[in-house]
């Protein structure tokens, strides 16, 4: 069994424990309290399969990012401490525009999907999802919101990437 297959499958073991103790205590469970060193958690994203080689694990992402809720649940998001950038997916046509931020409830970073509309006087971006992004007064990105967007790019083999925010915030001061 390769090492990458290895890593994935008991990250999905200790998903699918982490789902079935979600009503107990920490004792009661017998999940171990883990600190992380930073380096070693740098070190495994390394190591962790791609999606396209393991579709059935593509919604179970390690190394403290994770699938957003569905649309239904949070058809609007917030976005603080934002950029938008402009980038090439491996195996699709054509270069799409992505939000990056972190969210205003709370304040955990996230990446949108290819944003397909923007409205500089609400603004508010719409996604190729259908969830409707408000960006928020700041630019630039919170560590969060930067760990995350590099997973984003690592998972999602994105390449040729151009921060148009600028283009963006123009855009926006123009509406204003």
């Amino acid at each position: 069994m390769s090492m990458k297959r290895k890593v994935a499958n008991e990250r999905l073991e200790l998903s699918n424990a982490i789902d079935d103790t979600q009503d107990m205590t920490r004792e009661e469970s017998k999940v171990p309290e883990v600190t992380p060193n930073l380096d070693s958690v740098e070190d495994l994203a390394k190591e962790l399969p791609s999606p396209a080689e393991f579709p059935d694990l593509a919604l179970f992402i390690a190394g403290g990012v994770w699938a957003i809720e569905s649309i239904e649940e949070t058809p609007e998001v917030r976005l603080d401490d934002w950029l938008c950038f402009e980038l090439q997916m491996e195996r699709r046509a054509g270069r799409s525009r992505h939000l990056v931020g972190s969210t205003g409830r709370d304040r955990h970073g996230q990446v949108s999907s290819a944003v397909c509309a923007m409205d500089p006087g609400t603004r508010k971006c719409t996604t190729k999802s259908g969830r409707v992004y408000e960006l928020g007064p700041r630019n630039g990105l919170t560590a969060d919101g930067e760990y995350t967007w590099r997973q984003w790019i690592r998972i999602n083999q994105a390449s040729s990437i151009v921060d148009v925010t600028d283009e963006i915030r123009k855009l926006l001061a123009g509406a204003a």
